[in-house]
């Protein structure tokens, strides 16, 4: 019973500490302004690998040049994209026109984003992006709970009822 009060003890504190750190990364991500984004396809690899989580700030384009990784929206509005700045032409009113590269692409992009503002890349976290994308399903969020039920369930420390303890 010492061990499992042991295990019980470094598993709570554990939890403890990392719901800790995420309010805080939550705060400073928020004070910040970074946001995070899911790594989805191969075309920046090996930098970023297929479901890596990548915190972006955002900044203006004209900050961006080439070599930066940044994240833009595609065109019709089908999602982000994030890719290599090849080149960065400054246009009128803020907005650049950025031609842009997959690391594991042998062309650039068949044509220019016109952006004002750009997702500058500040982090990639390997692997977290796949566990960010389970979490937003229900299922995802169901297996959460369930394992969490669980664990607290084997966890909590068993108290025997009063009569048992007379005896």
């Amino acid at each position: 019973m010492r061990i499992l009060g042991i295990i019980r003890s470094v598993l709570l504190t554990t939890g403890a500490v990392a719901g800790v750190l995420c309010v805080v990364l939550f705060v400073l991500a928020a004070v910040l302004g970074i946001r995070p984004s899911v790594v989805v396809s191969g075309s920046m690899e090996p930098t970023l690998p297929v479901g890596s989580l990548v915190l972006l700030r955002s900044v203006p384009a004209a900050e961006v040049g080439p070599g930066d990784i940044v994240t833009v929206p595609r065109p019709g509005g089908e999602g982000l994209l994030t890719h290599r700045v090849v080149a960065a032409e400054k246009g009128e009113d803020g907005i650049v026109a950025l031609t842009l590269r997959g690391d594991a692409n042998s062309s650039d992009d068949p044509s220019p984003y016109a952006v004002r503002q750009v997702g500058a890349h500040v982090l990639t976290l390997p692997f977290l992006g796949w566990a960010a994308l389970v979490l937003r399903t229900p299922a995802g969020i169901a297996c959460a709970l369930a394992l969490f039920a669980a664990a607290f369930l084997l966890l909590a420390p068993h108290r025997r009822s009063r009569s048992a303890a007379r005896r």
